[in-house]
């Protein structure tokens, strides 16, 4: 991506105030009801046109061929062949399994364009008609609708589509985000049930995203529900059965102890494989900073118990003073490309810190705002928390939503409409929305889209593109399975194909803008970056440090660095330790807290946003990077590198960055206690022309002695604190 300034904008959280007032944006519904945004067929890049034939879909680093029937017998992700066998709709009838018979070889296209193609494909399985309808998209998403109609009486014991995996890809599984109710520490385990690692068996009641994959390919199922499935056997409605080289992945439309009659019906689903899109070249040079001079530099408590900032760095509002920088404007001198964060109203934050808002609102003053900001490489993103949603920022805001939720007059009063907030599917206080609404997509997607036009921003940031479910009492989405349960529909397939719509536009009118988010959905591909950990961080940022240590495996952060199979840059966000009144005498964790964040942000090669954060801790280390640099480096990844390894492989875990001839290694002690490790280092592997080794802490300067053991092998010993790493360089001499 090229190295060009833009602006981040956050839709607005507004936790259950009700906005007043009148946007013409909003009255003159001419302007945004049914519009036309993104539904031509451009092709945005980094995607390709999608080419087509009766027995192939291919788009960008991906080729499904089809031999029999609409389901791939074979999907060719990044020149590797993901399937071990052909996929097959089977049904077990009195213990045998039957495979549907196809009426021809490969599909029927019925249309295609160069970001879609239709097709369909009509066969028999035992006495049932079945009809599959297809839609494949440009980022590879293939959307499936599937009619049966039996034309004689039949039973069965079973229905499934079987996927027939490589083994050695499905690691890790991981299903549908965390609520919002769980932004507190009594509440993490629920979250935490959601990434595990995949066993020789494995199965799960239906979940409307369900993705199986490792650290580079992925496969995922999503769904609006299970609506229409046969589904007798609510606790497999997807399992995995691992034989030699293969992974069965089952997914169970029918699924019973006992035989019986399949009724007429009709489901829909969709299927995808990772990675969707490259990543820029630069990726790591990017990091989000603070353009306040705020993060944690504080003095201690006043007499009056409250903590303020640093004056040698920033005023009493948080805003930068004369000698001081922002911590945005510190890392771009270091050579970052950096996305500036400006919180949009002055605040109190947990009671105890007041933060300040430089940034013009009037928009002609925006403008040269902005430009200076490019000057110094600092691309600026306006953020408001749910802490203070009751203080928009109307003069910025006024071409948003902000009078979507008029209690008087109503335009709207019998449907449901977007609200001005991160999450505009709904959450708890916004009972007038829907995730299911046209017209709240049909708003979402002219705001978005106009936004870009009508102000010096060029890019959108959107928390939570889950589609939660809706609040609204007049509504009812839910219905009743055969088996008696009640399950709520969420409309992912109209989420999907808002956010493709808005991708489409926004990259169509500025190449280089981005899109920042901070869940994971089927609406991934069209995000640019992912700001992971923000769920867990409120709620571990004021209390303890090892927090994500006792929280985390190895494992869940490993799924987490799967957001680049979307093509997704990868930002940690760290929470923050403070010595505050309400939560006093926890200044000694900082840190330690924030050591063992950048740890594990480093050995999983992500960037992180030290939002709360002590700058102090985090800019010697960018120091470092920088010197390498790291975002010309490749990354080699302690699950998969054995150039220098350690005797504590379950305590210390060992990445290493390598640029030319010197590396940047990082050992990261992720146990409770300190440790002494026995380091191995392999020159050959490192730099196999080398002769002789140099190491240094790349930190404190220090030279590292390695005693030779045999041949080019070097082994020493070195000392790491609890949760924390060392940074070292290896060079060649």
């Amino acid at each position: 991506m090229p190295n060009k300034t833009l602006l981040l904008i956050a839709i607005f959280a507004i936790s259950g105030a009700i906005a007043v007032g009148a946007s013409p944006a909003w009255m003159n519904e001419e302007n945004w009801r049914n519009n036309q945004y993104g539904l031509d067929h451009f092709v945005p890049p980094p995607w390709t046109a999608v080419t087509t034939a009766p027995d192939r879909l291919s788009c960008w680093g991906r080729n499904y061929f089809f031999q029999k029937g609409p389901f791939p017998s074979q999907i060719e992700n990044q020149q590797h062949d993901i399937l071990t066998a052909p996929m097959r709709l089977t049904a077990v009838k009195n213990g045998k399994e039957l495979e549907t018979k196809w009426n021809k070889q490969g599909l029927e296209l019925v249309s295609s364009y160069p970001d879609e193609a239709d097709f369909i494909q009509t066969g028999t399985l035992d006495g049932i008609g079945i009809t599959v309808s297809g839609k494949f998209s440009f980022e590879g998403s293939i959307e499936y609708t599937v009619t049966l109609a039996p034309r004689t009486p039949v039973t069965m014991e079973q229905l499934s589509l079987q996927i027939p995996l490589r083994s050695d890809i499905v690691k890790f599984y991981h299903y549908q985000s965390w609520p919002p109710t769980i932004w507190h520490k009594d509440h993490i385990h629920y979250s935490k049930e959601q990434v595990g690692i995949v066993g020789n068996q494995y199965t799960s009641p239906f979940r409307w995203q369900i993705w199986f994959g490792d650290e580079d390919q992925s496969f995922l199922f999503f769904a609006n529900s299970p609506r229409g499935w046969l589904q007798y056997r609510e606790d497999r409605a997807f399992e995995i059965i691992r034989s030699g080289d293969t992974a069965l992945l089952k997914i169970n439309f029918a699924d019973s102890d006992k035989s019986f009659s399949p009724q007429a019906t009709s489901f829909k689903f969709a299927l995808n494989v990772t990675p969707v899109k490259p990543l820029p070249k630069n990726w790591r040079q990017w990091v989000l900073m603070s353009d306040e001079a705020i993060c944690a530099e504080w003095l201690a408590a006043d007499a009056d118990g409250v903590t303020r900032p640093n004056p040698k760095l920033c005023d009493d509002t948080g805003a930068s003073v004369l000698g001081g920088q922002t911590t945005a404007e510190r890392a771009s001198l270091l050579g970052f490309n950096v996305m500036g964060m400006h919180w949009t109203t002055r605040y109190p934050v947990w009671g105890c810190i007041t933060w300040g808002n430089p940034i013009p609102a009037e928009p002609e003053k925006l403008k040269p705002y902005v430009a200076e900001r490019r000057r110094k490489n600092i691309w600026t993103m306006i953020y408001q928390d749910t802490n203070v949603s009751g203080y928009p920022i109307k003069p910025i805001m006024d071409h948003f939503e902000d009078v979507s939720r008029s209690a008087k007059p109503n335009p709207f009063a019998n449907g449901s409409f977007l609200g001005r907030h991160w999450n505009p599917f709904g959450t708890e206080g916004h009972v007038v929305l829907c995730s299911a609404s046209r017209t709240r997509r049909d708003w979402m997607i002219y705001s978005a889209v106009e936004a870009l036009s009508t102000y010096p921003w060029l890019g959108l940031y959107h928390d939570e593109s889950d589609p939660f479910s809706c609040k609204n009492p007049a509504h009812n989405h839910k219905f009743t399975t055969v088996t008696g349960r009640e399950i709520e529909e969420r409309d992912v397939f109209n989420m999907v194909e808002q956010w493709r719509r808005i991708y489409k536009e926004v990259k169509k009118r500025n190449p280089d803008a981005i899109l920042l988010t901070d869940h994971n959905s089927p609406c991934y591909p069209f995000f640019d970056a992912m700001l992971m950990g923000e769920g867990e961080q409120t709620a571990f940022g004021l209390r303890t440090a090892k927090a994500y240590r006792n929280y985390y495996t190895p494992e869940d952060f490993r799924f987490r660095y799967a957001a680049k199979q979307w093509g997704m840059i990868p930002i940690f966000l760290p929470g923050g330790v403070a010595d505050t009144p309400k939560l006093p005498g926890i200044r000694h964790m900082e840190r330690a807290y924030n050591r063992e964040l950048i740890a594990w942000t480093l050995i999983h090669d992500m960037t992180f946003w030290p939002v709360h954060c002590n700058p102090s801790y985090y800019f010697p280390v960018l120091t470092v990077l920088a010197q390498l640099p790291f975002w010309e480096a490749r990354f080699y990844p302690y699950w998969n590198q054995q150039a220098i390894t350690s005797d504590l492989p379950d305590k210390v875990k060992i990445s290493y960055y390598q640029h030319g001839d010197r590396v940047l290694a990082v050992f990261a002690n992720i146990s409770d206690n300190p440790v002494t490790a026995m380091i191995k280092i392999d020159r050959k592997l490192l730099f196999p022309d080398a002769m002789a080794l140099g190491a240094g802490d790349a930190e404190t300067y220090r030279p590292i002695h390695f005693s030779a053991m045999q041949g080019s092998v070097y082994d020493g010993n070195i000392k790491i604190d609890a949760g924390d790493f060392r940074l070292c360089w290896f060079l060649t001499r």
